[in-house]
C-alpha cells in the first residue's frame, strides 16, 4: 500500500512539473495581435509564416482598440520575427479556414519578446503591400539590375564613351 501511494505520489509530482514547464513555454512564446475585429477566428485556429505554420491562437479577446488575440508562436518562429511583424488575419483560405498570417515587414526592429502586443490586419490589400515592397526591396539586390542601372547611369553621363 505504501509503495502504492509512494508511486502515485511521484507521478502527480511528476505532471505538476511537466504542467508548469509548459505552461512556462507558452508564457514565453506568446504575443498578442490587434486587430479591427476577430472575423470568426477561433482559438486553436493556426498561425502560419512563409507556408508553415508555426503557432496557434489561443485566445480572442476584447481590447480598447479591437479583437485581441493571443497567439503561441514556436520559439523558433518567434526567435526569427521582430517588432516590426505584421499579421494578418485571413478568412479567404478554404481549405484550412480562418487563420493568422505573419510576416516580418523589416528586418531592423527590434526582437520580438514574449507578451508584445503588435498590430493586426484584416485587410487584403494592407498585407499584399507589404509583400510587394519585400519583393521591390529584394530588386535593389539584384546584380543585374544593378548592372543595368547602372549602364543607363552610364549612358546619360557627360563625358562617357558612347
Amino acid at each position: 500500500m505504501k509503495k502504492i501511494v509512494l508511486v502515485l505520489g511521484v507521478l502527480v509530482a511528476l505532471l505538476a512539473g511537466a504542467w508548469l514547464i509548459r505552461g512556462e513555454y507558452l508564457r514565453r512564446n506568446t504575443v498578442y495581435a490587434i486587430f479591427p475585429d476577430s472575423e470568426g477566428i477561433a482559438v486553436g485556429a493556426g498561425v502560419w509564416m512563409a507556408g508553415v505554420e508555426v503557432g496557434r491562437v489561443l485566445q480572442v479577446g476584447i481590447a480598447p482598440d479591437g479583437a485581441e488575440l493571443a497567439l503561441f508562436l514556436t520559439e523558433q518562429a518567434r526567435l526569427g520575427l521582430t517588432d516590426k511583424a505584421i499579421f494578418f488575419l485571413d478568412t479567404s483560405d478554404k481549405k484550412l479556414g480562418p487563420l493568422v498570417r505573419v510576416r516580418d515587414v523589416a528586418r531592423n526592429g527590434q526582437p520580438l519578446v514574449a507578451g508584445a502586443r503588435l498590430a493586426g490586419t484584416n485587410l487584403p490589400a494592407l498585407w499584399h503591400m507589404t509583400e510587394l515592397g519585400e519583393k521591390i526591396q529584394g530588386l535593389g539586390n539584384d546584380p543585374q539590375l544593378k548592372g543595368a542601372v547602372q549602364m543607363l547611369l552610364d549612358l546619360g553621363s557627360p563625358g562617357k564613351n558612347r
